[in-house]
């Protein structure tokens, strides 16, 4: 079941980001992972909560990533491109 955002209210920011981003995991409980891809669909990133919020330091290239956030039963497609800006 893949959502393409998101009625969850699940948000990342600030958006362009700098050495770091949070995502907001909004009304989605339980145990999630979050991913982030560059545009090749190459994994830079992936870390798990199950809070409502997680940190992620970006040591990645400035350019534009997709973020997906998933639990046990459905995977959450952010519309938005996280974009990344170099120090």
């Amino acid at each position: 079941n893949v959502n393409e955002n998101n009625g969850l209210n699940v948000a990342v920011y600030p958006n362009p980001a700098i050495g770091f981003a949070t995502v907001d995991f909004g009304s989605l409980q339980g145990e999630k992972t979050v991913r982030i891809m560059d545009l090749t669909g190459k994994l830079v990133y992936e870390g798990y909560s199950s809070e409502q919020k997680l940190n992620v330091e970006l040591n990645v290239a400035s350019g534009f990533y997709q973020v997906v956030v998933s639990t046990a039963d459905q995977i959450i497609r952010l519309n938005e491109r996280l974009m990344v800006k170099g120090y």
